[in-house]
C-alpha cells in the first residue's frame, strides 16, 4: 500500500506542471470530452494489453479507468488566468500555493478511491505495473509535447553502462 501511494504521489507531482502548461495549448481539443474519453479508452486498452488482462478484466478495467479519469478532469478549473510568480503579490502566491496543495490532495483522494476499486479485480502486482505503465505513457506524451531533453545528450546507458 505504501509503495502504491508513493507511486501515486510521484505521478501527481509529475502531472502537476501539466495542468499549468496545458492552459495555453490546444484549447479546443483539450476541452472536448469526446476526444478526452477516446484518448483515455486507448490508454486503458494499451494498459490492459500490457497487463495481459482477460476480456472480463479488460472491460472492468476500462470502465473503472474512465471513471477515474473523468473525476480527475472534473477538478481542473477552466480558463483560469495564470499570473507569473514574479508578478504575484504575496497574497496571490499564498492563494496559488494553497490551491495547488488542495488540488494535489483531491488527486490523491481520487487515486486512493480507485486503488480500492482496482483492488477488487486486479492483483497488487498488476496495480503496481499499471501505475508504472501509466507513468511511462505520461512521460512519453510530455516528451512529444516538449521535446526529449535526454535525446540532446544521446541515449542513456543501460545497466552494464553501455549506451543504447
Amino acid at each position: 500500500m505504501k509503495v502504491f501511494l508513493k507511486i501515486c504521489l510521484a505521478a501527481i507531482i509529475a502531472l502537476a506542471p501539466v495542468a499549468a502548461t496545458a492552459q495555453d495549448q490546444n484549447r479546443q481539443g483539450r476541452h472536448d470530452p469526446a476526444q478526452r474519453e477516446a484518448f483515455s479508452k486507448a490508454q486503458a486498452a494499451e494498459i490492459a494489453k500490457k497487463l495481459e488482462l482477460n476480456d472480463d478484466q479488460t472491460a472492468k478495467f476500462t470502465e473503472t479507468y474512465l471513471k477515474c479519469q473523468k473525476e480527475m478532469w472534473s477538478m481542473y478549473k477552466r480558463d483560469q488566468k495564470r499570473v507569473k510568480p514574479s508578478e504575484m503579490t504575496e497574497e496571490q502566491a499564498k492563494t496559488e500555493n494553497a490551491d495547488r496543495l488542495e488540488m494535489q490532495q483531491k488527486q490523491l483522494d481520487i487515486r486512493k478511491k480507485y486503488y480500492g476499486e482496482y483492488s477488487k479485480f486486479l492483483t497488487q502486482k498488476q496495480i503496481m505495473s499499471m501505475s508504472k505503465i501509466e507513468k511511462t505513457m505520461m512521460e512519453r506524451m510530455m516528451q512529444g509535447r516538449h521535446g526529449d531533453k535526454r535525446g540532446e545528450r544521446g541515449p542513456r546507458p543501460n545497466a552494464s553502462g553501455e549506451r543504447n
